[in-house]
């Protein structure tokens, strides 16, 4: 094999042997000059690559000759261990044995060397072909191998998002295969990732796990790795820790012999040393980087420099001023000599730095000389030093006003996402209040008509409340850009009347004047982002009638301008100071000119109306006389709508009398002998809860999410048969200790509890997050604040399903003994047939082919072998499975907001009847689809 000049392999390798971003305060500038001394020191280390034997090997020579591969790896002597692996490689390949467990294994020790050598082959191409070929053998751990790989290649290539691909999949593997040695690499890899993206917690959360794990399997390279992590994410606030980090991945380095990061990391325990003002210390340290450096690779210049330069500053903390002096002039003059090796560019701005007194003399002579321009220049030099002592001052200025600036912002981001935080908050509340109201409402409680008024009153304001809330979430969103601008068609006039309705009733109660003069004309049917529109005219019409006194006046207009439509909500009221006209836009701002009592408020409503405005490309403003009244307006571009707009309230069938329509059974009749573990911090809600649920199941409560998961362990181990385990499990997402989330994954991952029907409770409204918890592999999730009727549905459905499951279990033992709940587990065989098999149901949910006998041939069985085999994995026969995938498709896309009606939807899922779609939908989620599209 041919070897490169050192430039071509300096280049080959530049970013694969990058593996951290460097920390400020790390002994070099940039990243290359850290990367390529490890690099030159490794290549000096290893001879010319032997020329592969032309002999046959046996396979216990090939077991050796890997095995001595595996050990130059372990050092990251890539050169080495490429001439044993082409020559395995090439045997393998004449015997046709290239794709046997063997060939995999020689193939991504291949892999690995050629990241850490100086061949000019590609790794990048060879190791995508490997995990290609790893997946279609199924060799799963090369596959997960092989992800990680990539991932490391990416990661500083500007890919992030194709690096946590890779990362993802090379988990879910090792988690489904098992593949426990693997994860304190992934560990390392991911912790390595999310720290050069400034995903700061999770990289520490890794790094641990790495810590955790590597022991366990002897992986000393990975532990090194993740202590020097540690290290170096924890530098500056912990030092001392820190120092523990990088003196135990020092001896880990030493042990498998990989010097240049030994070096490296006695450069960082020397740094952190002279930080705590300890300079004998920090000599110690520095003195064994020399030494190493000198008497193990080749006195290699790059690693050299930082020694030299901290031993320096050792002896300056020593007040031996000569002895740093010398080693700091000695750090810089091998500074020069590495750059020189490298980027010679770079020496005459190295040598300018270094070399003062040379200029000085070269300077001093030509004054000599040329005595006659000496006073010019004099005279240059002072101007020079006069705009220099101007342009420092004026960049402290700047950099006074630019941290001032920042300062500001963060405060502006603190109170965002505070208001964000309690708005979240606020939401469980809520749903004690609205649920209760809303059950005393549909109920017979309230006999008289005060008790009613007063009912819908609490209601009324309890939902005005959640607007509020929802505002602030709004503006968080649309902070981090996350807030989307969603069109459909909407009739003007239709969607106009309730808002002014809602308005002219209050309006009448507190003896203020409202009129309407909506221009547009009957039947137009425009584009536009209906929430957002009716956002912005409740925050113009709730400060109209905030500021306007009894007796006084508002008006809304609606006309077209200039291919616009304009809203314009005008008042009597105070007006607006002038002093306050331009900032009434801006965020928390309040005016202190209104002669009148504070009104209150949180002062992001007209802040958050100019962003919706901006963001649907429309314009806001106001004009506004001090003492008489003001006009706010917004405008938006208009947008006809050829569509019709959408349907808010699916009708009955025609053909079916209303009296003889099928009634939707949403409760169970009686009290059941089912259980449902409640997992919930707030302890109101907790209550209120059990209250619900305790009318038809048994309840157990907990507080987090670790207590739950003690609860399961003892039922177990109580009784291994799995009797005592609840039947459901109902979880918040957001608690101490220990979250839903989290719990999630524990239960999940356990093969005795991961059968166990799980709902979410969760404040989050975003569709990301309920992605995410059907990622994790949630059953169901309900966002606050929910109807009971809507919950007890889902737990009924879901236990439901669990029953039919149980029951088959039951039909398929032969001895009582072996009939629990612990034996509905379903292998990992089990669910990848399942998840094909749903696959290709959804793909096929329109087709007519879509039937029981068609899905038999599919999948090469009989329909009966396919009846008995969904029947114990998901308690369903086929008819009802293609129901229930068939629903909650359904749900996800108008949670998605892609339809505009519900009968796109039923047709979209593959029902042809639109009303046996609502009723079958709101059987299983417990609400009509229709309250479930976008307005």
């Amino acid at each position: 094999m041919r070897c490169k000049s050192k430039a071509e392999i300096f280049f080959n390798c530049f970013f694969l042997i990058i593996r951290f971003k460097p920390a400020s305060s790390f002994p070099f500038r940039s990243v290359p000059y850290l990367c390529l001394p490890v690099l030159a020191s490794l290549l000096l280390l290893v001879p010319e690559p032997v020329q592969a034997q032309s002999s046959q090997l046996s396979q216990a020579e090939m077991e050796e000759a890997l095995g001595t591969a595996e050990k130059y790896m372990i050092s990251k002597l890539g050169d080495k261990a490429l001439p044993i692996t082409e020559t395995i490689m090439a045997q393998l390949n004449a015997e046709g044995l290239f794709d046997s467990p063997f060939g995999f294994r020689v193939r991504l020790l291949h892999a690995q060397a050629l990241v850490f050598s100086s061949s000019p082959d590609r790794p990048f191409e060879f190791i995508w072909k490997l995990k290609d070929a790893a997946k279609e053998h199924e060799e799963w751990s090369v596959f997960a191998a092989c992800s990680i790989e990539i991932a490391k290649l990416l990661e500083f290539g500007g890919e992030p998002k194709q690096a946590f691909q890779n990362m993802h999949e090379a988990l879910a593997v090792i988690q489904q295969y098992q593949l426990d040695s693997l994860y304190p690499a992934f560990a390392v890899r991911y912790s390595s990732i999310n720290r050069f993206y400034g995903i700061r917690d999770t990289a520490v959360y890794y790094a641990q796990e790495a810590l955790r794990t590597a022991p366990k399997y002897g992986q000393l390279f990975e532990e090194a790795e993740a202590n020097l992590l540690m290290g170096v994410m924890i530098d500056s606030e912990n030092i001392d820790s820190a120092i523990v980090h990088f003196q135990r991945a020092a001896n880990l380095y030493l042990r498998i012999g990989v010097y240049p990061s030994y070096v490296a990391m006695q450069s960082n325990l020397a740094r952190s040393f002279l930080k705590k003002k300890q300079p004998f210390e920090a000599l110690a340290h520095a003195d064994t980087s020399i030494n190493i450096c000198l008497n193990f690779m080749n006195g290699d210049k790059y690693y050299l420099y930082s020694p030299y330069k901290f031993k320096g500053e050792a002896f300056e903390q020593m007040g031996q001023m000569d002895s740093a002096i010398f080693y700091l002039k000695k750090a810089h003059a091998t500074e020069i000599q590495a750059l020189q090796e490298v980027q010679k560019e770079k020496l005459v701005e190295v040598d300018r730095k270094y070399n003062f007194d040379k200029k000085n003399e070269e300077i001093a002579a030509e004054r000599k000389q040329k005595g006659w321009l000496f006073l010019g220049i004099t005279l240059t030099l002072l101007l020079l030093g006069l705009l220099a002592f101007f342009y420092l001052q004026l960049q402290k200025a700047n950099a006074l006003t630019k941290q001032q600036k920042e300062e500001l912002k963060s405060l502006d981001k603190f109170k965002s996402r505070f208001f964000a935080n309690v708005s979240h908050e606020l939401r469980t509340p809520l749903t004690m209040v609205l649920g209760p109201l809303e059950t005393l409402l549909a109920s017979k409680t309230a006999e008289s008509a005060n008790e009613k008024y007063l009912l819908k009153l609490m209601r009324e304001n309890s939902r005005k409340l959640l607007r509020m809330v929802n505002d602030i979430l709004d503006l968080s969103k649309l902070e981090s850009g996350k807030l989307e601008f969603k069109e459909s068609p909407v009739n003007l006039q239709q969607f106009l009347k309730p808002i002014l309705a809602q308005f002219g009733s209050y309006a009448e109660s507190n003896g203020i004047q409202f009129e309407e003069d909506n221009k547009i004309p009957e039947g137009t049917n425009l584009l536009l982002d209906a929430d957002k529109v009716e956002t912005i005219l409740y925050n113009y019409l709730s400060n109209a009638m905030k500021y306007t006194p009894k007796g006084g006046r508002v008006k809304v207009s609606v006309f077209e301008e200039d291919g616009h439509i304009r809203f314009e909500v005008s008042d009597s009221g105070l007006g607006i100071h002038e002093k306050d006209i331009n900032h009434i836009f801006d965020r928390y701002y309040q005016s202190e000119h209104t002669n009148r009592s504070p009104e209150g408020g949180t002062g992001i409503g007209l802040s958050l109306v100019s962003q919706l405005s901006d963001l649907m490309g429309g314009t806001v403003g106001v004009k506004s006389t001090w003492g008489k009244g003001s006009t706010f307006f917004f405008s938006l571009p208009k947008k006809i709508s050829v569509e019709k707009p959408n349907v808010l309230e699916e009708a009955p069938p025609p053909d079916l009398p209303k009296d003889q329509m099928e009634p939707v059974r949403l409760l169970p009749d009686r009290k059941s002998s089912k259980t449902v573990l409640i997992v919930e911090d707030n302890e109101a809600l907790r209550n209120y809860l059990e209250k619900i649920i305790g009318e038809f199941y048994n309840t157990i409560k907990a507080e987090n999410g670790q207590l739950a998961f003690e609860y399961l362990q003892k039922s177990l181990e109580a009784d291994p048969t799995g009797k005592l385990l609840p039947d459901l499990i109902l979880s918040d997402l957001m608690m101490p200790v220990m979250d839903g989330s989290q719990l999630l994954s524990r239960v999940k991952s356990d093969d005795l509890l991961c059968c166990l029907p799980f709902i979410m409770l969760t404040a989050r409204v975003d569709a990301g997050a309920k992605l995410e918890a059907l990622r994790v592999g949630v059953d169901d999730y309900l966002t606050k604040p929910f109807k009971e009727e809507e919950l007890l549905a889902r737990i009924r459905n879901l236990i439901k399903n669990y029953e039919r499951r149980q029951v088959v279990e039951k039909q398929s033992k032969k001895t009582p003994k072996e009939i629990s709940k612990k034996s509905i587990q379903v292998s990992a065989e089990d669910r990848s047939w399942l998840a094909k098999f749903e696959h290709y149901v959804q793909e096929n949910l329109t087709s007519d082919m879509l039937t029981v006998p068609e899905l038999a041939n599919e999948f090469s069985m009989s329909e009966s072998s396919l009846l008995r085999q969904l029947k114990r994995l998901t308690g369903m026969t086929p008819k009802q499975y293609l129901q229930e995938v068939r629903l909650d498709l359904a749900r996800q896309l108008l949670e998605n907001g892609q339809y505009k009606t519900v009968s796109e939807v039923a047709h979209k899922v593959g029902y042809s009847h639109t009303p046996s779609f609502t009723r079958g939908f709101k059987d299983r989620f417990g609400v009509n689809p229709s309250a479930m599209l976008p307005a």
